[in-house]
């Protein structure tokens, strides 16, 4: 009798044991793809260069970004600060977002992110601003320094 009592109960350890794992695979996944689902944009597209990198992760590769639009920054010159991209965008963000996408990038993509301000002097006294979010550049632009100037788009910066 207790042969068959004990044949009928549930394995409740077993079930909790394929319960608990069940429940850490459904975290694991939501956390791990959920945070790395975003995809980074490794290349781009601007009519009269072509396709060029998009990467970043350190000097050398944002300086070499910068020459594939024909921008010689000077070595010694990056300063650098972190900037979070609104949630949303008010008319000024939607106009530089524009401005992105005649070099092919969305900075949209990045609304809420914090991202990297790189800006560089170059060799013509212009300003090269990037934005650079895990190693890849998402957004930028050319300047004179000046307050209230208006940004020129990567490619305009030669």
């Amino acid at each position: 009798m207790t042969i068959l009592a004990h044949a009928n109960k549930p394995h409740w350890k077993r079930i909790c044991l394929l319960l608990s794992f069940a429940l850490f695979f459904v975290i694991f996944c939501t956390v791990f793809f959920g945070e790395h689902r975003e995809v980074l944009q490794s290349q781009g597209y601007c009519e009269g260069i072509g396709k060029y990198s998009t990467d970043a992760g350190n000097t050398k590769e944002r300086i070499d970004f910068l020459e594939q639009f024909g921008i010689k920054a000077l070595k010694n010159s990056e300063v650098t600060q972190k900037v979070t991209i609104p949630s949303e965008f008010n008319p000024v963000y939607e106009n530089y977002n524009k401005l992105q996408d005649k070099v092919g990038l969305n900075l949209a993509l990045y609304k809420g992110k914090t991202v990297d301000k790189v800006v560089y002097e170059t060799k013509n006294n212009l300003y090269a601003t990037l934005l650079i979010y895990r190693g890849h550049v998402i957004g930028g632009h050319i300047s004179t320094g000046l307050y209230g100037d208006k940004y020129k788009a990567l490619n305009k910066g030669k």
